[in-house]
């Protein structure tokens, strides 16, 4: 489908039915022309003309170039447009173009502000109404300022502009008002299915979407319902009890598995949100594939000596002649006291009593590990008083009920499935 509508997106309407609209696909920075700028990076002039009335629709220039020797007194910088609220860099590779340019309100790309482009190529989607940054993706206008000091440092210092300026001239410049919180990215993203990539978004991949909060979560085709199940199984971190969604899976017939949930593509809107939080594809979607290796000159393959051998101590030991006599195969002695983990669940089938039991061990591995972070913060607090006396009923308690770690008792569960 994708290939049939290249430069095109699905919005679904309140009624549930689906409209096909148009907007132009952006190019990568490699194939955009240099059509928006005054000279190439190269020094020579380029055709304006040729791209004329569509350049606003590509990805913007970067102010700074890669490996770049040019000294920092000849760096760009931003320069406001006598008597206008517009901003154009100083060496004249990039400027404010909100009124001359027409762009869709569709749009994947809206590359008109002289002043988001300054920060490493940011740039305005107009689809989803919000501020992307090629790097981070999604970054609404509450946390921009934050963003800019915390990931875009050295351009906002070379920018030489005045940090209460910024947030004004977007609300006023831009075509449509770019959204403050995350919840508003996600509630516009949820009647929306694109056939195209949104530039500075992660790649797509397959999903499944919990039907009770209505999160994305990634579904692998060698187990695709693991994700979701520890979506579902992992405590809430506010006082460590059942989530919502942990509540609700509980509620739901003993034959419900979450592999066979409908697959679709998805993206992940930011990286300082959570990755549930998704922007999906229309079904028909199909990612590029990638590039193939058969053309590349295969290596000779090497003989790699695969003899394993013992260290002498446990030897003397006499470790080595114990496992030996069990008559077991240690590839299973190894499964027992290794780490809860998600490849662990993954070696039993999706809803079996051992994929549960490990999907278990997981959560409990985990809260063992916020009870020690509470207790150190509570211990901080104490005098040293205090602290002695704790610690030294700790190790009473362990000499007296011979206190097991986790790897033993995972070993106890575990050995109690499989007999």
């Amino acid at each position: 489908m994708s290939a049939l509508f290249p430069n095109k997106y699905i919005r679904r309407s309140e009624g549930g039915s689906c409209e096909v609209h148009s907007s132009p696909a952006p190019t990568t920075e490699h194939q955009r022309p240099s059509h928006i700028l005054e000279a190439s990076n190269n020094g020579e002039k380029v055709d304006r003309d040729h791209y004329a009335g569509e350049e606003h629709l590509l990805l913007p220039p970067s102010p700074f170039l890669a490996n770049s020797t040019t000294p920092k007194s000849h760096l760009p910088y931003l320069i406001c447009i006598s008597g206008e609220d517009r901003y154009a860099w100083s060496n004249r590779r990039h400027r404010c173009d909100h009124e001359q340019s027409k762009i869709p309100d569709e749009a994947l790309v809206d590359s008109t502000c002289a002043v988001l482009s300054f920060f490493d190529g940011m740039f305005f989607c107009p689809l989803l109404s919000s501020i992307v940054c090629p790097k981070h993706g999604v970054i609404t206008l509450s946390e921009l300022l934050s963003h800019l000091e915390k990931h875009h440092a050295m351009a906002l210092k070379y920018s030489r502009l005045d940090r209460s300026r910024i947030l004004p001239h977007l609300r006023s410049a831009l075509i449509k008002s770019p959204t403050s919180t995350i919840e508003d990215v996600v509630s516009i993203a949820a009647n929306v299915e694109l056939l195209n990539p949104i530039p500075g978004l992660a790649p797509p991949e397959l999903c499944i979407q919990c039907t009770n909060c209505n999160g994305w979560f990634a579904s692998r085709d060698d187990a695709p319902g693991r994700c979701i199940q520890q979506h579902w199984l992992t405590p809430s971190r506010r006082g460590l009890e059942h989530s919502p969604c942990y509540r609700w899976h509980k509620k739901q017939p003993r034959g419900f598995l979450a592999s066979k949930l409908p697959r679709v593509y998805a993206s992940r809107l930011s990286n300082s949100h959570g990755r549930s939080l998704r922007v999906t594809f229309h079904s028909d979607f199909e990612p590029r594939p990638k590039p193939s290796d058969s053309s590349m000159p295969s290596a000779p393959p090497q003989v790699v000596n695969t003899t394993l051998q013992s260290p002498q101590y446990l030897i003397d030991l006499g470790w080595i002649s114990y496992v030996e006599s069990l008559g077991v195969d240690p590839t299973i002695l190894v499964q027992l006291v290794a780490l809860p983990s998600s490849r662990m669940s993954g070696l039993w089938p999706d809803g079996s009593e051992g994929y549960l039991i490990e999907e278990g061990l997981i959560v409990l591995y985990r809260l063992f590990g916020f009870y020690l972070k509470d207790a150190n913060t509570r211990m901080n607090s104490c005098g040293n008083a205090v602290r002695q006396a704790l610690v030294a009923g700790y190790v009473s308690l362990c000499l007296t009920y011979r206190i097991l770690n986790f790897n033993i008792v995972s070993v106890q569960v575990r050995n109690f499935v499989v007999s």
